[in-house]
């Protein structure tokens, strides 16, 4: 006498309705069929047989290369670690040179401001020295020149003295010629009145 709740649309199948949908007996019968066989399990032996030529292939196709590959890099490695070294020491040898380059530098430029400074110096007492040498030379010159002058002028006037004289000595004595007594005179004694010819004459004797 139980009333089923409210319907919701769905269809409700019995049990031998979905036997024939699903075809269950014919499914049945298709998995009853079905033999279920296991895996064979390989022999020990060819298993043993299998790991040592895979360990061969194994060494012969990836440990060997690898090696090999290993060993270059290593050799490699030394080769350019070496160069790295030598590469090092020409970069230090490089910061030596150039601190010694620097200090080369700065030397050669203090000497050449002391160089400056001593040119300067000689410069300037070289000019005073030549300034003073002038000077002095100067003065001697001024000071020969006077005296020249002067003797000049005592030549001169005993040139004019000398011929007076003898043109005294020549009208006291009445010498008729004077040239005759002036060569008189020169002749006994050696010795001329002209300065310039008693000059060379006592020249050519000490020859």
């Amino acid at each position: 006498n139980l009333e089923r709740g409210l319907e919701n649309g769905r269809v409700h199948l019995s049990v031998e309705d979905y036997k024939k949908i699903t075809d269950f007996e014919k499914t049945k019968v298709t998995i009853q069929d079905i033999e279920l066989d296991l895996p064979e399990v390989p022999n020990i032996k060819d298993f043993n047989k299998l790991i040592i030529g895979r360990d061969e292939k194994i060494q012969e196709l990836i440990i060997k290369p690898k090696d090999e590959i290993i060993q270059k890099l290593y050799e490699d490695n030394r080769t350019l670690n070496y160069e790295i070294v030598k590469q090092i020491n020409l970069v230090d040898k490089a910061k030596r040179y150039e601190k010694e380059r620097k200090s080369i530098l700065l030397e050669n430029k203090e000497l050449h401001k002391k160089c400056e400074t001593i040119e300067n110096d000689y410069n300037t007492k070289l000019k005073e020295e030549t300034r003073k040498i002038k000077n002095k030379y100067e003065d001697e010159i001024y000071n020969l020149e006077k005296e020249n002058n002067f003797l000049r002028k005592i030549i001169y006037t005993l040139e004019k003295t000398v011929d007076k004289f003898i043109h005294w000595v020549c009208s006291k004595f009445s010498v008729s010629s004077e040239e005759d007594f002036i060569r008189d005179f020169q002749e006994e004694n050696n010795i001329y009145i002209d300065p310039e010819k008693q000059i060379e004459y006592e020249e050519e004797n000490e020859i």
